[in-house]
């Protein structure tokens, strides 16, 4: 395992992360030329073992974009912004 290359791509989930609280989220293209290129670099950097660095790698992105998306949903409830209930989040409907 490569790991040097897995937490590499993984920081492209901080960016997808960053990108899905803005409108930079909302479209496709900087999805796929993301996972391009985590292809293209795992194909090089990784001869062996292909699919268990893509699957690793991925896994990480999405613990980095969930856990960015995690942080601010929770920090806007801790502002009284939004609540959290155990089936959805609702907006309280205030303004600061």
């Amino acid at each position: 395992m490569n790991w040097k290359l897995i937490f590499f791509l993984s920081s492209f989930g901080f960016g997808i992360g960053l990108g899905s609280l803005t409108a930079w989220g909302v479209s496709n293209l900087p999805l796929a030329i993301i996972i391009v290129a985590s292809v293209w670099l795992i194909s090089l950097r990784a001869p062996g073992r292909l699919a268990l660095h893509g699957f690793v790698a991925g896994a990480m992105i999405q613990l980095w974009a969930g856990a960015i998306n995690a942080y601010y949903i929770f920090d806007l409830s801790r502002v009284r912004l939004v609540e959290v209930t155990p089936h959805r989040i609702t907006s309280t409907n205030k303004c600061i």
